[in-house]
């Protein structure tokens, strides 16, 4: 978080980040920060896969299959 205050504008700091969160199994946090790293840069590496995992672990996603 330290990271986030020298430079808010890194989408791998929050990539990072967020992969923190997920493995201590904070997923909403993590999937927050995902979406913060994709806002700053869409091409962050791996960052779509990581939203999908972080959406499949919340308690209450709804996969929209229609």
């Amino acid at each position: 978080e330290y990271a986030l205050k020298l430079n808010s504008n890194n989408s791998d700091t929050y990539k990072n980040l967020g992969i923190y969160y997920y493995e201590k199994g904070e997923y909403k946090t993590a999937l927050e920060l995902y979406k913060r790293a994709k806002e700053i840069d869409v091409s962050t590496f791996l960052i779509d896969d990581l939203i999908m995992e972080a959406q499949s672990k919340m308690p209450f996603h709804i996969n929209n299959t229609a």
